[in-house]
């Protein structure tokens, strides 16, 4: 791995105001961790570490993969793995809603993907 995600992630933590121990918490990864990636240490970070750097420092999870060093292949089935957990999740939280308000937001849901399918820059899960 090259330390461009290192430097990138360090980058954007850094303009967010966060001390590595304050990432580290937040996102639950370990400040050694976090130290290892930034430095360029670490060979290739898992996908659960990259998903909560991506998650709290809001970078494109494929730009992370990317830069790890994954392969084209890989990082599609990663993202379409995650895709379908968002969706599952998303699923589950209707589960206990009531009818009139699962119909609100399966309306907004079908109107965002009209407007995302017109223009894709909109909505990038």
């Amino acid at each position: 791995m090259s330390n461009n995600l290192g430097k990138r992630i360090q980058e954007v933590r850094k303009k967010r105001g966060f001390s590595q121990r304050e990432f580290a918490s937040l996102s639950g990864i370990t400040q050694v961790q976090l130290c290892r990636i930034e430095r360029g240490n670490s060979k290739r970070p898992y996908t659960k570490t990259l998903k909560a750097i991506s998650k709290y420092l809001e970078i494109d999870l494929e730009e992370l993969l990317s830069l790890a060093g994954y392969s084209k292949e890989k990082i599609s089935l990663i993202l379409s793995n995650d895709k379908s957990s968002k969706y599952e999740e998303l699923l589950s939280c209707c589960v206990c809603l009531r009818k009139e308000d699962f119909e609100l937001v399966y309306q907004l849901s079908k109107k965002v993907a009209q407007m995302s399918s017109k223009d894709k820059s909109i909505i990038k899960l």
